[in-house]
């Protein structure tokens, strides 16, 4: 178990809005997110983990019914937001605050490209660059129940009070790598996530759906794939889709304009 430092709860709209001055002159904020998604259409926001400045506080959105501060702190593009496998976490504070946060630094995205294994967990990712173990048992929490536990406040709490140590690791293993051109978009809610690595430098940035590349005439191609058990390649056309997938799909996608990606 890791010593943490003391936790802040914020409950009130007006020390919410003075920790995100503070937290804006970081330059890097750690977010992680709790939600209850049981017989709702929505997932229902019921806890905020923020780590910054030296600070880690948990923010009350039952509580808090108007969370622009936060959703300024969110868009501000001096500002990286450190979060592990973005998606839900993003779809939840857009549904919160009507902001995609951006610049974005995906943690869980980042180990892949580092080649520590897609899909890895934050606790393996920390257990795996910090020798870390974290307590997992509290996974089934019901997080708009108040007050909560100091069990489940320090579960939430070790969700973003390693974000920065580990991003940090992951830049110099990505930096290491020597890859100076990888562009990589995947698409979650309203934005998309843009993923390129530069020396000294790795970004990992929401883009709002109106800057999303399209490459119509253009479209990458991707390796043939290879001879196997004496099977003839199969050729892939120009613009046929890398990944086949069925017409239904082809076509939601088409409408919510998800259609085209690319990889430079």
């Amino acid at each position: 178990m890791s010593a943490i430092p003391a936790v802040l709860w914020i409950d009130r709209a007006a020390v919410l809005a003075d920790a995100c001055t503070r937290w804006d002159a970081a330059g890097e904020v750690a977010l992680d997110t709790e939600f209850v998604f049981e017989r709702t259409y929505f997932p229902r926001l019921g806890l905020i983990q923020v780590a910054a400045a030296g600070e880690v506080a948990l923010v009350d959105p039952v509580a808090i019914a108007d969370l622009s501060a936060l959703g300024r702190l969110l868009e501000a593009p001096g500002v990286t937001k450190l979060v592990h496998a973005a998606g839900q976490d993003a779809a939840v504070l857009v549904r919160a605050t009507g902001v995609v946060p951006a610049p974005l630094f995906d943690t869980q995205m980042a180990a892949a490209l580092a080649g520590l294994g897609a899909s890895l967990s934050y606790a393996a990712l920390i257990q795996t660059l910090l020798g870390v173990a974290l307590d997992k048992h509290e996974t089934r929490t019901d997080w708009l129940r108040r007050p909560l536990r100091p069990e489940q406040l320090r579960y939430a709490a070790e969700d973003v009070v390693h974000l920065a140590p580990a991003a940090g690791l992951l830049r110099e293993r990505l930096y290491t790598y020597r890859w100076t051109s990888l562009l990589v978009l995947a698409y979650f809610t309203e934005g998309a996530v843009r993923v390129w690595v530069e020396p000294g430098r790795v970004h990992l940035l929401a883009v709002p759906r109106d800057r999303r590349v399209r490459v119509d005439e253009q479209r990458a191609q991707l390796p043939q794939p290879s001879r196997a058990h004496g099977r003839p390649r199969e050729r892939q056309h120009a613009g046929q889709h890398a990944f086949p997938r069925g017409p239904a799909v082809a076509a939601k996608r088409r409408d919510e304009g998800l259609d085209d990606v690319a990889v430079q």
